[in-house]
């Protein structure tokens, strides 16, 4: 049910943040960006029905203020680094 914000973090689905009380921009890095990919796998999967679309766009305009650089990012995303690993190769 999400990581709650104590390492390990669990970003399994489903991955839920939402209902903590900590303010999205205080999120580490790793919550807000296994949060953003979950609402964005929600919005491919359910399109015009999905109902959480502020959320998203919320979590989309946090995430770019960070304006987190692509080797922090692949520090974040495992799967990431290693999709990119095998691209450089």
């Amino acid at each position: 049910m999400g990581c709650a914000f104590t390492e390990p973090f669990d970003h399994s689905r489903p991955v839920h943040h939402g209902g903590f009380q900590l303010p999205m921009r205080e999120w580490p890095d790793e919550c807000l960006w296994a949060q953003l990919q979950y609402e964005r796998w929600q919005q491919d999967r359910y399109g015009s029905d999905y109902t959480s679309t502020a959320y998203l766009a919320n979590l989309e305009t946090e995430w770019a203020r960070r304006g987190i650089c692509s080797r922090c990012h692949r520090d974040i995303d495992h799967g990431l680094d290693e999709q990119m690993s095998d691209l450089e190769s």
